[in-house]
């Protein structure tokens, strides 16, 4: 999650904590004074709330039955520090980065950088591009089909696109592979490592029945950390009989943009990220890609227009 991190010591900024509900009073002296009424405050229910103290610090929060969570940013000392307070003696799954997202989200803000809900690989040229869906909207998948055709994953659920000497570049953060039972049914050679894993570690799925593996556990190529230029933008439509690419409108892809970024109830858009999405929607060519009814089909038929001399890819 924190690849991105502006400095190379990610350690430095994070600080992670987690207390009994005995220890409240720890957590009341842990919390900043303008987070203590939220805390107190904030209904059951599960959903991550985004509030915002003045000078630009912010905080998220989730509360539910079993645990209270809360991340905060602290501008000024630029830290982010992380705080579970177990509310039963119940084994507690803890929601890290359900509330470190939306926070990562405000820091990266503050060093020009957007980070977006999306898929992103790179092309053998060195060209990235990113892919916007909803949860369960095919980024996954995607990014896997093109793995098979030769691309580097950069991420499946997490990027960051900054501008850099005035170009935009794609850096991906690297997490373990969401998987669904029907992606894995796509790709024999996930689920064979799938049942590697299992066999090793017995408990890699969740209650869910979606996996947790290690994209480069599969392929070799996954996990490209460097940043790389930003080539292409594509919104998913899953199925249609074909597959199709079809322009963009900037409007539609404005609107695509702030809701990938986007991680939490009451989340305001920053003037950096504004001004990002609209270097993106100026620079980069914009698509919706209809992905067809064939996984096995579409990386082939997606990166010979990527990577061809004609490129639909821009220049």
């Amino acid at each position: 999650m924190f690849a991105c991190l502006p400095r190379q010591n990610a350690s430095s900024y994070i600080t992670l904590r987690v207390h009994q509900l005995e220890q409240f009073k720890a957590l009341e002296a842990l919390v900043p004074p303008w987070l203590q009424a939220y805390v107190h405050a904030q209904p059951e229910g599960g959903d991550v709330v985004l509030v915002y103290a003045d000078g630009g610090d912010c905080a998220a929060l989730a509360v539910n039955r079993q645990a209270i969570y809360c991340a905060w940013l602290s501008v000024a000392a630029q830290r982010i520090c992380y705080v579970a307070l177990k509310k039963t003696d119940s084994l507690t799954p803890l929601s890290v980065s359900s509330v470190l997202v939306p926070v990562l989200r405000e820091f990266f803000a503050t060093h020009k950088m957007l980070l977006l809900h999306a898929a992103a690989v790179r092309i053998p040229s060195g060209h990235g591009f990113v892919f916007l869906a909803e949860s369960g909207g095919g980024k996954t998948t995607t990014a896997l089909t093109l793995l098979r055709s030769g691309a580097q994953l950069l991420a499946d659920d997490l990027v960051a696109i900054r501008l850099e000497n005035g170009v935009l570049q794609v850096q991906g953060i690297a997490e373990a592979l969401n998987l669904t039972p029907q992606t894995m049914a796509f790709f024999p050679e996930v689920q064979a490592a799938a049942d590697a894993v299992f066999k090793r570690n017995f408990l890699p799925f969740l209650p869910s029945g979606k996996c947790i593996l290690a994209a480069d556990a599969v392929y070799a190529q996954a996990y490209h950390h460097a940043a790389c230029r930003l080539h292409g933008l594509y919104v998913l439509q899953l199925g249609g009989e074909q597959i199709r690419l079809e322009p963009l409108g900037v409007g539609t892809a404005f609107g695509k943009l702030l809701h990938a970024h986007s991680f939490a109830q009451g989340q305001r858009p920053q003037a950096t990220a504004m001004a990002l999405c609209s270097t993106v929607l100026e620079r980069v060519p914009l698509f919706v890609l209809q992905t067809g009814n064939n996984p096995q089909a579409l990386g082939p038929w997606l990166m010979d227009r990527l990577a061809g001399p004609h490129s639909l890819a821009g220049d």
